[in-house]
């Protein structure tokens, strides 16, 4: 029988060559020789005092590229927490289960292993034994020669079936997970509700339309629906059987756009084939229900797919069917250098925004998420409802999240397109780098989605020849939701850009990225730069509205205990953003998260006082049940409120009478996750949400609220 040492030597080595001992040097000092010193030349792995944070790192909805589903994600956890972090990741939070183990990487983890059981084994205590009748030294020898070289030969013989059967299990994987969500629409108001905050007071007739600044004009009839009451300008309402009629624009007057079916159904494949130690391709894509949301009385029911507005702004009316993904990837061998190629972003390699763990990135599928920190959109009047001298409005459409970057718009949470493209990066251990070219997505069509009718419904496009842009160097397909209501000193208006467009067939962009990392081991720096520039615009104009975006990203401290981000976009063509988060996550080790976010939309980079929208946020996380400590099942309670800020932080030029406020509405959620029900591959969660039309401490009356349960099976 082979000893516990030897099995768990054996062991790490057959992982070892499904997964990459990570984050190790090359170069580490030698064993000491005989008749000198001794010396410290214990492996240390990056955050090696922070191992459960670790692995944390690499699951892709923190940064990283392992899925928490895949089928050895339970070893790798393991192998990180329990067993010295033999093995961890690479600096840049990747783990590279597909690729090859190196000879040094497996060098790197058998030493750890070794030095991980050094030090239970010198505590024990070991009895003096009688010797006189056990065999002589030389017998036990030749024994363990002879054991030695048994071993060998039955190591490599085991070795290379194992070896062959996990190159044929890993040659193609597949995995994924079905979403099933239950959403109950408890309270819901919108302007076509005469008690309705949203309905505009003036509004006596469905023919007419009152718009921010409460004028009254005539719909027309060719193309509005006249049939229900509305408060905006462009904003429709619903039929006579209660069904908007336009279900997937973020700019109509419906807060909840799917209310009206609240089974929602999502399938997510992922396919990974590995074809040789340097070659693998990878497919991901999603299937969306399809539902009718109307009632039988409707003779044009509609037809509800992903709702464009969570996949992709860039679709007409959304799509049942998307490639998320399908690319192939070379990673040269003995080295840190790795290509892309095929339908896709590059969301995995660029790495923009913080890499803590944020409660306010965390919204309800296609849902809003009312409490988590958003940015604001164009505006839609309240109505005062009885009460004097009352001109507040509320955002027509935000996102959740703390993160700024525009950069990459591909891979925005409401766009996720894929375009022909190419990209190049690499790591040094302290930094990384990459770089990629995008042809522009097969998948979108800007100017019908911009048209009434379709996802943005943004009325007439924003075109090159629009005297708000004053240039010809836009593409003409260029369309991007809204423009600011206040012009600049120059008389232009910017160009509202909350929700980024994704790229266009013919009307592609590149990006560069930038990330160091300094003092992991005393208090971590990271920072990130990124940058974008559209091929149809002016490389070398920065004055005229060009869609270029310059990102920047400063991370400071640990994921756990404390950490701050600080993180700017500097944008040709519209807002610029800034964002500012608090993290102290599982505090001493308590599993308690309390979170403190803030952003603004401003214009101009250094003009903070001249906010266009605003938000600050708190979010607190702590755990309710978990059957013991390594144990991946538990149940924890979230809650995070919200509250957005007026344009100009409330303060307007003298003679304005559009509604700006200084604490517009508010918005409230709790959330209980159960993950791994059961210790299976289950996970639920249950959202109360809520959105009040005023301050968050004012009370006013709700605008939305909402239970949704979300069940996410992980295969």
């Amino acid at each position: 029988m082979k000893s516990p040492l030897f099995l768990l030597l054996a062991s790490t080595l057959s992982l070892g060559l499904m997964a990459p001992a990570l984050a190790q040097s090359n170069n580490e000092p030698a064993p000491p020789t005989p008749g000198t010193p001794p010396v410290d030349t214990r492996l240390k792995a990056k955050h090696e005092a922070d191992k459960e944070h670790k692995y944390e790192e690499l699951l892709k909805e923190n940064g990283g590229d392992h899925a928490r589903e895949h089928w050895a994600s339970e070893s790798i956890e393991n192998l990180i927490k329990k067993y010295c972090g033999i093995m961890v990741g690479y600096p840049n939070n990747t783990f590279r289960g597909p690729q090859n183990m190196t000879r040094y990487e497996m060098a790197a983890a058998l030493y750890k292993l070794m030095q991980c059981l050094e030090e239970p084994l010198k505590s024990v205590d070991v009895p003096e034994v009688d010797t006189s009748n056990l065999a002589l030294k030389d017998d036990l020898a030749k024994l363990v020669a002879l054991q030695t070289e048994l071993d060998k030969e039955l190591k490599e013989i085991k070795l290379a079936k194992l070896q062959a059967r996990v190159d044929l299990l890993e040659k193609v994987q597949v995995n994924g997970s079905l979403d099933v969500r239950y959403r109950e629409v408890l309270a819901t108001t919108d302007g076509t509700d005469p008690q309705s905050p949203l309905f505009a007071g003036k509004n006596t007739s469905p023919q007419n339309s009152v718009g921010l600044d409460g004028t009254v004009t005539k719909r027309d009839p060719a193309t509005e629906n006249t049939k229900t009451f509305n408060n905006n300008i462009n904003q429709f309402g619903r039929d006579e059987f209660g069904v908007p009629n336009l279900y997937h624009s973020p700019s109509e007057a419906n807060i909840t756009p799917d209310d009206l079916a609240p089974f929602r159904f999502r399938t997510h494949f992922q396919v990974d084939a590995k074809w040789s130690s340097w070659v693998r391709s990878q497919i991901v894509m999603d299937v969306f229900d399809l539902a009718i949301a109307s009632s039988a009385l409707t003779t044009n029911p509609l037809l509800i797919s992903n709702g464009g507005h969570d996949v992709n702004e860039g679709l007409y009316d959304g799509s049942p069917f998307v490639f998320r993904s399908a690319m192939t990837e070379v990673l040269i061998p003995e080295s840190k250098h790795r290509f892309r190629f095929g339908l896709t972003n590059f969301k995995e390699a660029l790495n923009t925004g913080t890499r803590f763990q944020s409660l306010f990135n965390q919204g309800n599928w296609n849902g809003r998420g009312f409490g988590l920190v958003g940015w604001g959109g164009s505006e839609v009047a309240l109505s005062n409802n009885g009460a004097s001298n009352y001109l507040n409005s509320i955002y027509r459409y935000w996102q959740g999240g703390i993160d700024v970057s525009m950069v990459d718009p591909d891979s925005m949470n409401h766009n996720q397109a894929s375009a022909p493209s190419l990209s190049y990066d690499t790591d040094w251990g302290w930094g990384s780098f990459m770089v990629g070219l995008n042809g522009g997505s097969t998948q979108t069509n800007r100017a019908l989605a911009a048209e009434v009718g379709g996802n943005l419904s943004s009325g007439a496009p924003v075109k090159g020849s629009d005297g708000n842009f004053n240039t010809s160097a836009l593409w003409v397909g260029a369309q991007l939701q809204g423009l600011d209501f206040l012009a600049k000193p120059d008389g232009k208006k910017l160009v509202g850009n909350h929700l980024a467009l994704p790229s266009q067939y013919g009307d592609g962009y590149g990006v560069v990225g930038l990330e160091t990392r300094f003092f992991q081991e005393s208090f971590p720096v990271r920072l990130q730069l990124a940058a974008m520039h559209y091929f149809n615009d002016s490389l070398t104009d920065f004055v005229s509205p060009t869609r270029k975006e310059i990102s920047g990203t400063l991370d400071l401290g640990w994921n756990k205990n404390f950490g701050l981000t600080l993180q700017a976009n500097k944008s040709f063509i519209g807002f610029d953003r800034h964002s500012l988060g608090l993290f102290f996550n599982n505090i001493q080790d308590s599993d308690i998260d309390v979170q403190l976010g803030a952003n603004l939309a401003t214009r101009g980079l250094f003009n903070i006082g001249d906010a266009a929208a605003g938000s600050v946020g708190l979010a607190v996380g702590f755990p309710l049940w978990r059957p013991s400590k390594d144990s991946q099942q538990h149940i924890r309670f979230v809650a995070a409120a919200r509250q957005s800020l007026g344009n100009r932080f409330g303060v307007l030029p003298e003679g304005s009478t559009i509604p700006n406020q200084l604490f517009k509405e508010a918005g409230v959620t709790f959330a209980v996750p159960w993950k791994r029900v059961a210790n299976t591959s289950l996970d639920l969660s249950a959202q109360y949400s809520i959105m009040l039309a005023d301050a968050i401490w004012s009370l006013r009356q709700p605008l939305a609220h909402d239970l949704s349960i979300v069940t996410s099976y992980n295969f």
